[in-house]
């Protein structure tokens, strides 16, 4: 009996640690290529953002009258136009 619930403690346990790992991993992919107002560089980083709910809205980006004060994203379709 006692054999089964280590065996559940540290299943659980060894499982919590690899999800705060991914995440971990994931922060300082989206860190390191400074990509958090574009699109995810990978698998890792779009799983980090859904589970922490991390999005960016473009709302205010669209009524920036200078596009000094618009995202990184928005202020290249500013370039482009």
């Amino acid at each position: 009996m006692h054999t089964i619930i280590l065996l559940i403690a540290f299943t659980l346990a060894g499982s919590s640690a690899a999800a705060f790992l991914l995440i971990v991993t994931g922060i300082r992919i989206e860190d390191d290529r400074r990509t958090i107002t574009g699109r995810p560089p990978g698998f890792i980083a779009a799983g980090t953002r859904r589970i922490l709910h991390l999005y960016v809205d473009h709302t205010v980006c669209r009524y920036a009258s200078n596009p000094q004060h618009a995202c990184p994203s928005c202020r290249r379709l500013y370039v482009d136009r």
